[in-house]
């Protein structure tokens, strides 16, 4: 494992960093003990991080600067991972999802991903706003929806990041 381009504190032992694994360059939000990765946290790359950055802004943080939901809020990033925020807990949740077979309407929380509290939600945001200037590759990402094959229903259901548990029947 190479060593991170840039990594900055959340706070309680939890990091976000940019590195590259299995020759990608990935953002990883994660829980470390000591000089230890644990299992709790998420790895994005970089589409889903530009998804995140722009579900952040959009969704929720308007709803963390009234300390308050009215309604749950819930962003795709791509590929079953979600942002969520739900009304009778102020913390941001990023975590992959799954389609639950018997119930294809449902999809359930899996248990990679990470929740952060209210105060490392602030730092994440300042984080990320260092790491837009130090990722000259995030300004070339073009998230999949903007993508000209993506400008009927069918385009969605055939991309393999906004519906990853049903694309292949589509193809």
């Amino acid at each position: 494992m190479s060593s991170p381009r840039c990594s900055f504190p959340l706070g309680n032992g939890r990091f976000i960093q940019v590195k590259e694994w299995q020759g990608e360059l990935r953002v990883d939000i994660r829980e470390w003990e000591g000089d230890v990765p644990t299992k709790k946290g998420i790895s994005l790359i970089l589409m889903q991080f530009k998804n995140f950055l722009n579900g952040m802004r959009s969704a929720i943080e308007p709803v963390m600067k009234n300390k308050r939901a009215e309604q749950d809020e819930k962003f795709h990033l791509g590929a079953g991972v979600y942002i969520t925020v739900t009304k009778d807990n102020p913390c941001v949740d990023i975590r992959k999802y799954w389609m639950n077979p018997p119930h294809q309407d449902e999809s359930l929380p899996t248990k990679k991903g990470i929740c952060l509290r209210p105060t490392e939600y602030d730092t994440l945001m300042k984080s990320c706003c260092k790491i837009e200037d130090l990722l000259p590759e995030l300004k070339d990402e073009i998230p999949c929806y903007m993508n000209e094959d993506y400008q009927n229903q069918q385009g969605m259901l055939r991309c393999k990041m906004c519906n990853p548990d049903d694309y292949k029947n589509w193809l």
